[in-house]
Parts: C-alpha cells; sequence; structure tokens
C-alpha cells in the first residue's frame, strides 16, 4: 500500500513539468519577441544616412517657380448664398516649376484648354461662402491647384493665383 500513493505524486510531477516547459516556452518566445521589436525600432531610428531614400523632394523655399497664365473666367455661383447668386470674375495663374513652365504653358493653353477651362468653372461653381469670402481665397486657390493637377494628371501646380477677383451678388 505504501507503493501506491508514492506513484500518485509521481504521475502528478509528470503532469506539472510539461506544464511548467510550456510556461518556459511562452516566457522565452515573449522575450525573443520583445527584442526582435527592439531591434527593429533601433535600426530604424539608427539608421545610416546612406539608408535613407537618397532622392530629396525639393524644397519650397529653393525650387525655381514660374508663373504660368490660365486664362480669365466668369461663371456664377447658385450655392455660396442660398436663394442669391453671386457673379464670379477672376484671372488665374498656376506657379509650376521653372524648369517645367513652358510645357505645362503649351498643355494649359492647347490639348488641356477645356478640360482646364471645365474644372476650374466646376470649382468656382461649387464654392462655398466661406471660401468666397476669405481674403486671401486660401480653400479656393487649393481647390483650382488640386483641380488643375487631376485633369494635367500630375501634381505640377504648386499653387494657383487668383487676381482681378470680382464677386457680385444678385
Amino acid at each position: 500500500m505504501a507503493d501506491a500513493p508514492a506513484e500518485k505524486p509521481s504521475d502528478d510531477d509528470a503532469k506539472k513539468a510539461p506544464a511548467k516547459l510550456g510556461g518556459a516556452a511562452k516566457v522565452a518566445g515573449l522575450v525573443l519577441t520583445v527584442m526582435l521589436v527592439e531591434a527593429g525600432v533601433l535600426y530604424v531610428l539608427l539608421a545610416p544616412e546612406e539608408a535613407i531614400a537618397e532622392t530629396q523632394l525639393p524644397d519650397a523655399a529653393t525650387e525655381e517657380l514660374a508663373e504660368v497664365a490660365v486664362d480669365s473666367f466668369t461663371t456664377t455661383n447658385a450655392r455660396a448664398i442660398p436663394g442669391r447668386l453671386v457673379h464670379l470674375t477672376f484671372r488665374l495663374t498656376a506657379v509650376v516649376p521653372a524648369h517645367r513652365s513652358e510645357e505645362i504653358s503649351a498643355s494649359v493653353g492647347g490639348a488641356f484648354q477645356a478640360r482646364i477651362r471645365q474644372a476650374v468653372l466646376e470649382v468656382a461653381r461649387a464654392a462655398t461662402s466661406d471660401d468666397l469670402d476669405d481674403p486671401r481665397l486660401r480653400g479656393f486657390k487649393g481647390d483650382l491647384a488640386d483641380a488643375m493637377n487631376t485633369v494635367l494628371r500630375e501634381d505640377v501646380v504648386r499653387t494657383a493665383v487668383v487676381s482681378e477677383f470680382k464677386a457680385l451678388e444678385q
């Protein structure tokens, strides 16, 4: 009878040993994972300059820019003030990189002229009263630049210059 109780604890020890081994494996796996994540973060933070992309985007302060005249526009906006019409008149100029100014000028005045005109008129007709009341027309000019870039299928228009702007309510 003394042998019977001695065997049961050994069975319990055998069952507990794999559980402890599994717990140790989990801890070791967790520690290894944390170490790998730390190594990855350190590599990204302390990467040598050569590993960083060599092609830098041109700095807005150092990039040579040129102005390309687009056209003069006159349209009516019925959305800006509910129940009233707003007649808009303005001259639009696109600011583009200087080395691309001749190419963009030919595109704006030639192959893309009708599409750019249509896109600009759509933006002008969809402008809100907040866009038109802003003294600097920031939102309006940003939308115009985005519309021209969409038509040209590349991000070449840095900003739009709106001059001789008139908004008359009727």
